[in-house]
């Protein structure tokens, strides 16, 4: 009997808990959230609320966001609009329940990051969301221009360098070692696991290592496929300025030639006979 009630008692839990918030219930919670999103904005900047789209722009982000993740999400929303501003709202509102965790995963002084990455990259950005979770927009808000590249491993090392406590720096030597990393993952998986493994429990030590002597994290393979990526990716990274040194070299030499010509045109002129 005793079993029966357990077993009854989690059926109900599970089937209340997936039951979808009724539209009473997410026009409760949107109306609640967007009046006191206006209210709040009305005092505070009513120049901000009129930039957003008015009340009506308000009303519909935060019944969007009821209807996509719930009174919790809508509230969130609410609480990350009040201290970044109606900007965050409309962030928030691309993908609310995927944006809200990242804000909520990410230390504070890397938060409006997010914003701002959300905004400048958007359906790209989306479309990463829907397939790979947060991590690599936690990562590229942590480390600018790098967390991206990064990403580019798989889901697996953003995972692992989103938790890792490392300096810019280190960020760089990942991302700029990543064309050299994806060679190792396609030679030797295996080997690419081990150095994961490494920089999940050493990861300033394993990133040294990674730039002066990959031959402690990798051997056979995997470590002839990692030097020859990075010499292909150095003669690539090093071509454009090759070129570049080839063009000032010819300018360089055109107005050298120009400018002795000039000087003798004007000597001979000065010093040839009066006719």
């Amino acid at each position: 009997m005793n079993l029966r009630r357990i077993v009854c008692s989690i059926v109900v839990i599970f089937t209340f808990a997936f039951i979808p918030v009724s539209h009473a219930q997410v026009s409760t919670i949107a109306k609640k959230t967007a009046e006191a999103c206006i209210g709040y904005f009305s005092k505070k900047s009513g120049k901000e609320l009129l930039k957003y789209g008015g009340e009506k722009a308000v009303r519909k982000a935060f019944e969007n966001i009821s209807k996509t993740g719930g009174e919790k999400c809508a509230e969130r929303a609410l609480m990350y609009s009040k201290r970044y501003g109606l900007e965050a709202l409309k962030t928030i509102e691309v993908s609310p329940v995927k944006v809200i965790e990242a804000l909520e995963r990410t230390p504070t002084k890397y938060k409006p990051n997010i914003f701002s990455i959300v905004r400048v990259n958007g359906e790209k950005v989306v479309k990463r969301l829907d397939t790979e979770g947060v991590d690599f927009l936690i990562l590229e808000a942590k480390f600018p221009n790098y967390g991206f590249k990064i990403s580019e491993l798989g889901k697996a090392t953003t995972e692992i360098a989103t938790k890792l406590d490392i300096s810019k720096n280190d960020a760089f030597c990942l991302a700029k070692n990543v064309p050299s990393l994806k060679a190792v993952k396609k030679a030797s998986p295996f080997a690419f696991s081990g150095f994961l493994a490494k920089l999940e429990s050493a990861p300033k030590k394993t990133i040294e290592m990674l730039e002066k002597n990959p031959k402690v994290l990798f051997s056979g393979a995997a470590l002839t496929a990692f030097l020859g990526a990075k010499e292909e990716f150095m003669a690539l990274a090093s071509s454009p300025l090759q070129y570049t040194l080839y063009g000032i070299g010819t300018l360089l030499v055109f107005f050298i030639g120009y400018g002795l010509y000039r000087i003798r045109h004007l000597f001979n002129k000065f010093t040839s006979p009066a006719k």
